[in-house]
């Protein structure tokens, strides 16, 4: 099915995303002539220019559409769905960065966890109740509900840095409560 007009302002449709890599409701922003318009990705809010004529060329190779590619106004609550199709090419297969596997993951592993063992023999004190209220410096032991104890490596605006025996990560603190060791 060829399309033979622009979907209509504030309407969504699914189209190709390059920066989502795959097929996402876009909704149109702006007519720009009478077959291109500006449209905007509804999960990563890029904006770019679709044109008419390259959906109908790109339909035509994938064998033409069974359905209208024009779904609902985000206005109306209408559970009506959008005919896929591309306008660009089908999405790589590569997702993501490479995992590390085999010896590689364990020498990570062993690193992480002799880091881990050398900053909690550092000091003797009691870990300390992790709580976003809480005052910590750097070398200070805490104890998470989730991820176990750990030790405060770095203080940052909003947020604290601790290696927990499993991994690293980045805790919520308020930014008045953040003090440097003397």
């Amino acid at each position: 099915m060829e399309m033979t007009q622009l979907p209509a302002v504030a309407k969504s449709f699914v189209m190709y995303c390059p920066k989502c890599d795959g097929d996402k409701f876009h909704t149109v922003l702006v007519h720009v002539s009478s077959d291109t318009a500006k449209v905007q990705c509804d999960i990563c809010k890029k904006k770019s220019t679709f044109k008419m004529s390259e959906f109908n060329k790109s339909a035509k190779l994938a064998g033409g559409l069974s359905e209208s590619p024009l779904s609902t106004s985000k206005a109306s609550n209408s559970k009506m769905t959008a005919a896929k199709f591309s306008t660009a090419k089908p999405p790589s297969k590569s997702k993501g960065p490479k995992k590390e596997t085999g010896a590689r993951q364990n020498q990570l592993n062993k690193e992480h966890e002799s880091l881990y063992l050398s900053l909690m023999s550092k000091t003797n004190q009691e870990p300390m109740p992790y709580a976003v209220t809480a005052l910590f410096k750097v070398g200070n032991k805490l104890d998470h509900k989730k991820f176990g104890q750990g030790v405060v490596v770095r203080l940052l605006d909003d947020r604290i840095e601790v290696v927990f025996e499993k991994e690293v990560k980045l805790l919520v603190t308020q930014p008045t409560q953040i003090t440097q060791t003397s």
